[in-house]
């Protein structure tokens, strides 16, 4: 799995559901340091670094709100950092606010602003990131409690204190990487669960458009949907996969070209494609079997039935408007290779009289290993 994912990269939707939990962090941040800052008036020897402070806390709860707006979508690392620097710089005011009269470690806010920040930035970050800062701000904050040890009231050793002291942000940093990490499992392996339920589900009269060509639907299935989920799940995007994209695009417009030039001789020959397992070919390039009337495609699509069920493995369907050897006339070509049986020639004579009253007419019969008939037809 990528460590440069996140739960806003994978579900968007997590930027407008996570939102309303960074505003409330950030609100409640500021009102949490200034309320342990008037609470320990009394040990506070610089009122201006005291200030600083709260005011440090307000900016990182205000970065934090702002850099999730949708309007600013995606949120960045830099981002991250800028938040928890601002919330680092506002434990170490506080520090330098009580320098020397700092009786009790409990009532410092650093810690826990900053916990309480990575906490509500896990949908937006990495969990490699968010693991990164809340190291760096536990060191720091370890440091900040080193400093003020020596004019605690407490008897703790002092890895007991750098311990206590760090704990909140430790612990809320390294909840946050969690779940950042957990999100990010959860909906890839959601995804890639979809995906190959979608690669399976499929029609397989989907598979192939009207003429027998790969349609748009096998085209995603089979090839674009893939591409997607491993360009998704990729740390990067190379040039190869842009090159790909294209081919795709390219393969994907030609699909949907393909179904929309597509004539009822097509649909036919999917018909018996999927129904009879007889491979069809249809060559058409003009589109010419749209000029043929409707007494004149019943017949043609009797006799391909007919042969579908008499033995024909496959056929190649050659439809002309200009007969070369007869001006004014179409030609429908049928070349079809047998299977285990041959038809009957002699059966095809019931085509010939139904032929002529639709205007059609049996230029040419031929049966042994392969099948080849030539109708000539009227054009209008």
């Amino acid at each position: 799995m990528s460590s440069d994912l996140t739960q806003q990269d994978l579900d968007p939707i997590a930027n407008v559901t996570g939102r309303p939990l960074v505003i409330a962090a950030g609100a409640a941040v500021t009102v949490f340091a200034l309320v342990l800052t008037i609470a320990h008036g009394n040990e506070i020897r610089s009122m201006p670094a005291a200030v600083l402070g709260v005011l440090l806390v307000a900016a990182a709860g205000a970065v934090a709100v702002g850099s999730t707006s949708g309007r600013r979508a995606p949120f960045t690392v830099e981002r991250l950092w800028l938040v928890i620097v601002l919330a680092v710089a506002a434990a170490i005011a506080e520090y330098l606010s009580t320098i020397g009269a700092n009786r009790y470690l409990s009532d410092d806010y650093g810690a826990a602003v900053i916990g309480v920040l990575l906490l509500a930035l896990a949908p937006y970050a990495t969990w490699r990131a968010l693991a990164a800062a809340g190291g760096v701000a536990t060191v720091v904050l370890s440091i900040l409690v080193v400093g003020a040890a020596p004019y605690t009231w407490s008897a703790a050793p002092l890895p007991i204190l750098v311990l206590a002291g760090a704990t909140i942000a430790l612990g809320l940093g390294a909840a946050a990487a969690v779940y950042s990490w957990t999100a990010v499992a959860t909906l890839l392996s959601t995804q890639r669960a979809a995906n190959r339920r979608l690669l399976r589900s499929g029609d397989p009269a989907d598979e192939f458009d009207r003429a027998g060509h790969p349609s748009a639907v096998s085209v995603l299935r089979g090839e674009v949907l893939p591409f997607l989920a491993r360009v998704m799940t990729s740390d990067r995007i190379t040039v190869a996969d842009a090159d790909r994209a294209r081919e795709l695009v390219e393969a994907l417009r030609s699909a949907v070209r393909a179904g929309a030039e597509a004539t009822w001789l097509d649909e036919l020959a999917t018909e018996l494609r999927l129904g009879r397992d007889v491979d069809v070919i249809v060559d058409d390039e003009a589109s010419e079997a749209q000029r043929l009337r409707d007494d004149q495609r019943v017949l043609v699509t009797g006799l391909m039935m007919w042969l579908s069920e008499h033995g024909i493995a496959s056929a190649h369907v050659l439809v002309r408007r200009d007969d070369p050897e007869v001006p004014g006339r179409g030609r429908i070509v049928v070349a079809a290779r047998t299977g285990l049986l041959e038809p009957d020639v002699a059966r095809l004579e019931w085509f010939a009289p139904l032929g002529r009253a639709a205007g059609i007419t049996v230029d040419r019969v031929e049966v042994g290993e392969n099948v080849r008939v030539e109708l000539g037809y009227g054009i209008d």
